[in-house]
């Protein structure tokens, strides 16, 4: 039964270009990545779908009808998925394109995005870029506060990139994986920003294990990015300028780079979303996220 998707309702988003990322090893996974990419991993409380196919079908109703998979390891499993997306919900034909990153997505992250240059000249100086990894879950709610977000900001999406962040808590002392080493040694992306009359602005984004900011911080809440981020065309244009200059594996360190190096103006956002955000990136995170949905 093929499964009928809501339209798009707003004409901005019909000029978003959704980026997944999801070439990585998913070393982290242990032996199930020797078979399966992270993004494929099955939502046992969404009725058992990949991951990367509730993303694509959320971020439809979001109003993107455009989208690159960025692959690398174990391509040929994406590349049979997307076959088989396209037998159950054909509205995706024509609309999912598949990049290979190469062997460039072993040097990291960074590497894999660097692949949608290649397909630049495609596309429209109107064009937006959403940049996401291919092992986030988006929640609902999430995704509603991102597109106010975004619509709010509409005005300020040609001039400047656009990130987001939530406020949230650190783990309590009563949580049962207070003390689990797994846990502490996790790693959280904290935005620092500054604000000006104009906006609020970012300094830098750092990346922290939740045994240090339990440490150094008095203050139970903190300011974490949401794994999103919108680039506008002129933006992608000057990171293939850049590219050369540009040190380190990952879009955090890109971002990093053209905050203080290149004195950009990022525009960073506060969403309002009290929720955990789920970036699947190992089995306890796996089990984690489902102890919480079925709960």
């Amino acid at each position: 039964m093929v499964k009928q998707l809501s339209p798009p309702e707003n004409d901005l988003f019909s000029k978003f270009i959704l980026v997944i990322l999801s070439a990585g090893e998913g070393k982290r996974f242990g032996s199930l990545s020797d078979t399966l990419p992270k993004s494929l991993i099955e939502l046992k409380h969404w009725n058992d779908i990949p991951i990367l196919q509730y993303t694509l079908e959320r971020f439809h109703e979001f109003g993107i009808q455009q989208y690159y998979i960025i692959m690398g390891h174990l391509k040929e499993k994406i590349v049979q998925f997307v076959e088989d997306l396209f037998a159950k919900n054909p509205f995706f034909k024509g609309k999912i394109t598949l990049l290979d990153s190469g062997m460039e997505y072993k040097k990291g992250p960074l590497y894999s995005f660097y692949s949608i240059f290649n397909h630049l000249t495609k596309f429209k100086e109107e064009n937006y870029f959403m940049i996401i990894p291919g092992d986030t879950f988006f929640e609902q709610s999430l995704l509603k506060e991102l597109k106010k977000t975004i619509l709010m900001n509409e005005p300020l999406l040609t001039s400047f990139p656009l990130l987001f962040y939530h406020y949230c808590s650190l783990m309590n002392e009563e949580s049962e994986n207070f003390h689990d080493s797994e846990t502490l040694s996790k790693k959280i992306s904290i935005v620092g920003s500054k604000k000006q009359e104009s906006g609020e602005y970012l300094e830098k984004i750092e990346l922290r294990s939740v045994q240090n900011l339990r440490k150094e911080r008095d203050a139970k809440m903190i300011k974490q990015i949401i794994p999103a981020c919108v680039f506008n065309f002129k933006f992608m244009q000057e990171i293939i300028t850049s590219r050369q200059e540009i040190q380190g594996t990952t879009l955090r360190d890109l971002l990093n780079f053209f905050a203080s190096k290149k004195g950009e103006k990022i525009l960073v956002r506060e969403i309002k979303y009290s929720l955990p955000i789920f970036d699947i990136d190992r089995l306890s995170d796996l089990q984690e996220f489902e102890r919480y949905y079925s709960a």
